[in-house]
């Protein structure tokens, strides 16, 4: 099955969100827990300033995405390397809730 990604506009046009957790819902709910999958988090920032960022692969085609990942996990990602990466959208949410579209 395969989604499409968020544009530009729609990134735009997304509601104000004032958590992850309305974040994730909101996105979870509009493409599906198993199209929104959390890939890692990291540290932005230091001191008071610092920030947690949650990145979610938004899979928008399943076949590619999970063959790419297959092979990434036997180092043979020669072949597909552009299809797995054109499978998947990258989205990273803030725990205060502001969203970030790879485009």
């Amino acid at each position: 099955m395969r989604i499409k990604g968020i544009t530009r506009e729609d990134e735009a046009k997304l509601p104000r969100f004032g958590s992850l957790a309305e974040a994730r819902a909101y996105f979870s709910a509009r493409y599906g827990d198993d199209a929104f999958r959390i890939e890692e988090s990291f540290v932005v920032g230091e001191g008071d300033d610092a920030t947690v960022i949650y990145r979610f692969a938004l899979v928008l085609d399943r076949d590619a995405y999970e063959e790419g990942r297959r092979r990434l996990m036997i180092g043979s990602l020669d072949e597909g390397a552009l299809r797995f990466l054109q499978s998947y959208q990258v989205i990273e949410v803030s725990l205060e809730g502001s969203v970030h579209v790879i485009h």
